[in-house]
């Protein structure tokens, strides 16, 4: 599955790349870049949401964990 990734990115780059030479000799070579900028966004968007995910899971495990304390001090009740 990470192969498919890393494919369809770099499919996705040389359509910029592609584009970007053609439009260029017609001085529309700004367009591209501008588009590649939305996309590398959205990258960038979708690997702050998986960090952000799995710091709160992370925070959750941790939250889950019994307090050892709370146990010591219940059996000695």
């Amino acid at each position: 599955m990470v192969i498919w990734k890393w494919t369809k990115q770099i499919i996705i780059v040389a359509l910029f790349l592609v584009a970007t030479h053609f439009l260029y000799q017609f001085h529309l070579g700004a367009i591209p870049i501008f588009l590649f900028s939305f996309y590398l966004f959205h990258l960038a968007w979708k690997e702050i949401k998986k960090a952000k995910i799995e710091k709160q899971a992370a925070s959750q495990e941790k939250n889950s964990e019994p307090d050892q304390d709370y146990e010591k001090r219940a059996k000695a009740k």
